[in-house]
């Protein structure tokens, strides 16, 4: 091999790493403002939820990614029922899940007795309007309701502004249209008030 030839290798050799160590510094920066995003959102989340008399945060996990909360008035002795998930024992969930690009609202039925994830599985067969039914409840965790919140399309950009003014929105929607619907249905299933387990439904 000549001398140009090793010269020329060499300096594909050297533009090779030099692309490398620019993709890594690009991602790294991508992926802090992806981190620095996350925490913004769930900042907003969590003073949204505290913003809610009715609500409650509840543990969290999975860092940044997942917001949990409850619903005060839920709190039954058969909906105190769950197993391995949270020290609060709330066997029914809400959880934002905060992607980069896509937040989303579900309601999650966890782990626990399976006469009561049957009978919350029942209800959410009964009523299409408002929940999604899995097929079956084998999983330790379902979800009965998804909502996107907040989905940037390809090519959309989105600033802090627009973004906190659709989430505000959304939420307020939430919480005056879609949670009293769900609340009304769970009010009405006797087996959850059963004042045989000391628990009556609030008004």
């Amino acid at each position: 091999m000549s001398l140009a030839s090793v010269l020329r290798e060499e300096d594909h050799v050297a533009t090779l790493q030099r692309f490398f160590v620019e993709s890594i510094r690009r991602l790294k920066d991508e992926l802090a403002t992806i981190k620095k995003t996350q925490v913004q959102v769930k900042n907003l989340l969590e003073e949204l939820i505290r913003g809610a008399p009715a609500l409650e945060l509840d543990s969290q996990a999975f860092g940044d990614f997942i917001t949990r909360f409850a619903v005060r008035g839920w709190d039954a002795p058969a909906l105190l029922t769950a197993e391995d998930w949270t020290p609060s024992q709330r066997i029914c969930l809400f959880e934002f899940w905060n992607a980069h690009d896509n937040l989303q609202l579900k309601l999650i039925v966890g782990p626990g007795p399976d006469e009561v994830r049957r009978k919350l599985l029942d209800i959410a067969r009964a009523n299409p309007e408002v929940f999604y039914a899995p097929r079956n409840y084998v999983d330790s965790y379902y979800e009965v309701l998804s909502l996107t919140f907040v989905k940037q399309e390809a090519n959309e950009e989105i600033d802090d502004h627009e973004f906190t003014t659709r989430l505000r929105s959304r939420w307020t929607r939430f919480l005056e249209e879609v949670l009293p619907r769900i609340d009304a249905i769970l009010k009405d299933e006797a087996w959850i008030w059963d004042p045989g387990e000391g628990s009556n439904p609030p008004k």
